[in-house]
């Protein structure tokens, strides 16, 4: 029998030994879980040692799904029948969502009957299906397209027909393409950061209160955004909550490398570059950034890249930042979409003898001339390259 007690921020399980639950929720991301011990006097004197563990409120719903799905016997020590039924509609949800979710694996989404016409222009049908797959995952998605087939419109067309108010995060070379392709695609404004048109320029940069979609580059948020770091001896005990990123010494009992430390919450510093950006102002969050097989995914089992978790559909959570909870936790992948473009792919020979296959519209970066389409550019036009972390500039 599992005994789940609530507590003032998170639960509390006791129960006999039970291997597959407690491999279960060894599972669960470090910062989700404690296990830990009372004693207890017996009768006779003795000293009991009474092991529970500790959960966070995030993770509680899970465990609870997997002791109903195991048919392992539970009971509530002091929930009020209104918060168990919370509960059981909360379990039920999920169980619903997650088979809906599910089906999206084998089933192709159909979309026949889906209204687009908020939009200007309307998205080819692989788009519409990337937005209802956003529905479907409450905004909760990685979309893995190839480059160039338009993820773009996809987001766009998501937080325009929800009319969710948007922070896209992007590099500052495409900050103006995606206010570009906000004002062609979608009768939506958008605003931004720190962008000003020239004197001769017929663009307007729209205020951010009339505007849906907010354009930043990541190096504004860096400026902005740091983390609060738990620094804690082993010898003394001593602990402190700081920005500082590592700290070598502990300052009361003087022990070299006894600090342990990782990182908490995000924490909103002095906004030195003016910017004015209240991440809770927003309902939805997109990042604009490729991720090749190679990319480095920080999660719950460690690094990973992110072109094994998508083959081999690994079952791990990553970490990510959540903007209502202006916290920073691990989130499970609801579904990762791989396409195989191989039909009307342009291959780039490079003066080395290296070579870049890509969809005709892929924009690419080209010295003196910025960023275009690849079936634009010429024989001799120069792009950027890095091979084995060496930087080199090499003709087309």
């Amino acid at each position: 029998m599992v005994e789940i007690t609530k507590l003032r921020t998170n639960y509390k399980l006791r129960y006999n030994y039970l291997g597959k639950l407690s491999s279960f929720i060894k599972e669960l991301p470090k910062d989700q879980f404690q296990v830990k011990m009372d004693p207890i006097m017996q009768e006779d004197g003795s000293i009991k040692e009474d092991w529970y563990r500790l959960v966070s409120d995030n993770s509680i719903g899970k465990i609870i799904d997997f002791i109903k799905d195991n048919n392992i016997p539970f009971k509530f020590t002091n929930l009020t029948p209104e918060e168990i039924n919370t509960l059981k509609n909360e379990h039920l949800a999920r169980k619903t969502k997650t088979s809906e979710i599910l089906k999206l694996k084998t089933e192709e989404i159909n979309v026949d009957n889906e209204d687009f016409s908020f939009l200007k222009i309307q998205p080819h049908k692989y788009q519409k299906q990337a937005v209802v797959f956003f529905d479907k995952c409450n905004g909760n998605a990685i979309l893995g397209d190839s480059p160039g087939v338009g993820k773009t419109m996809s987001a766009m067309a998501y937080g325009t027909k929800n009319k969710y108010k948007t922070l896209v995060i992007c590099p500052a070379s495409l900050k103006l393409n995606w206010r570009n392709e906000v004002l062609k695609f979608t009768n939506e404004k958008a605003y931004v950061y720190k962008w000003k048109p020239g004197r001769k320029s017929d663009k307007i940069n729209y205020s951010k209160e009339e505007s849906l979609f907010h354009i930043i580059n990541y190096e504004a948020i860096e400026t902005y955004a740091k983390f609060n770091i738990h620094h804690k001896c082993s010898r003394c005990g001593w602990e402190e909550v700081n920005l500082k990123r590592k700290i070598r010494e502990c300052p009361k009992c003087g022990t070299c490398n006894s600090i342990k430390s990782k990182q908490r919450e995000v924490n909103f510093v002095e906004d030195k570059n003016n910017i004015g950006l209240n991440p809770k102002d927003y309902d939805l969050l997109v990042v604009d950034e490729c991720f090749p097989y190679e990319t480095i995914v920080k999660t719950e089992q460690g690094d990973l890249k992110i072109g094994d978790i998508v083959e081999q559909n690994l079952n791990v959570k990553v970490l990510s930042y959540n903007i209502k909870a202006d916290t920073i936790e691990y989130k499970e992948i609801d579904r990762s979409i791989e396409k195989n473009n191989s039909k009307n792919l342009l291959k780039i020979k490079l003066e080395d003898g290296s070579e870049l296959l890509c969809t005709p519209n892929h924009k690419i970066y080209i010295k003196e001339l910025g960023y275009i389409r690849a079936d634009e550019i010429k024989k001799g036009n120069i792009l950027f390259y890095m091979p084995d972390e060496s930087f080199e500039l090499l003709q087309l």
